[in-house]
């Protein structure tokens, strides 16, 4: 894993790139166990009296028969979609199981089950925006960081008592990004101390149904880290004005897709964004974030 930082020749900005290993790839063993996630996913609406979505429950219906198929030896007779909602089911639980017990969490299933949260499409729903703050949450979890969901900003990340606000905002368009940015930077004003504007990408950049097909491990992450650096690259000018005045403190941009090397997996690639010229403790807060990134995908492997 090779770690370097980029300098922007328009603005001076440093942006820290890490090439990641793919972070959902370890965790998952077997169809098996994927089936034993859509059981307990259901198990985990049935608690807290919130129906599955139309959406959800085909998802979970895909990892069932994927694995009796399996079990089976005739997967040969699926269809590609009931794997890749299968994984989708998969990437679901991995970060929705971990609600379980949180003060909060009759609220955010219900909202988890308010339109369609697979990777196979990219409307705007309730669901996939939330989706997008409980995986964040889950990964800041994952790799040993004190997070916490609250309403507004969207996660509130504590260490040592300093607290940094972090705004999730799931891209359907750039067409008006500055407004998206303005609301994330609002949120995190409101919440006070640190802030950083945390960006998934997969529906605006990444085209429906489409996987990275015949790559490498590394060419299917240094395409999703392309995609990071483009996004940051064309709305630069909008990020910089918050940076320039302490009221960011960097930008976190991911991109999630379906890939092919041995077997299908969602590849997961992080780019962190800054500014040279922040305060010292912004800076350090921004460090301390892509230091557990690198520590949490280098785990996963």
């Amino acid at each position: 894993m090779a770690q370097k930082w980029i300098r922007s020749a328009r603005s001076g900005i440093f942006i820290p790139v890490t090439e990641m290993t793919p972070v959902k790839k370890a965790t998952m063993t077997t169809y098996g166990d994927i089936a034993k996630q859509a059981e307990a996913i259901q198990q985990l609406f049935t608690k807290y009296e919130r129906p599955l979505s139309e959406e959800l429950t085909a998802l979970c219906k895909a990892a069932t028969i994927l694995s009796e198929k399996w079990e089976a030896k005739k997967t040969a007779e699926l269809p590609p979609s009931i794997l890749w909602a299968a994984l989708s089911l998969n990437r679901v639980a991995n970060a929705v199981l971990r609600l379980d017990g949180h003060s909060r969490a009759e609220e955010i299933i219900g909202k988890l089950s308010d339109g369609d949260i697979s990777m196979m499409d990219h409307e705007r729903t309730i669901a996939r925006d939330m989706f997008w703050e409980v995986e964040f949450w889950h990964f800041m979890l994952r790799v040993g960081l004190t997070a916490e969901l609250v309403d507004p900003p969207d996660i509130i990340w504590d260490k040592d008592g300093q607290k940094t606000a972090i705004a999730c905002k799931r891209i359907y368009s750039e067409r008006h990004i500055q407004n998206v940015l303005s609301q994330a930077v609002h949120q995190i004003e409101a919440a006070g101390g640190f802030g950083i504007a945390a960006f998934q990408l997969e529906d605006a950049r990444i085209p429906k149904k489409s996987t990275l097909n015949n790559v490498s491990q590394d060419e299917a992450s240094q395409i999703l880290q392309g995609i990071n650096l483009e996004f940051l690259h064309e709305h630069e000018r909008h990020f910089l004005k918050y940076f320039t005045k302490d009221r960011l403190s960097a930008a976190l941009v991911a991109t999630s897709c379906f890939a092919v090397i041995e077997n299908l997996f969602v590849n997961t690639q992080w780019t962190v964004w800054t500014h040279p010229n922040l305060s010292k403790e912004h800076k350090q807060r921004v460090l301390e974030l892509h230091t557990a990134l690198i520590k949490g995908t280098s785990d996963a492997k």
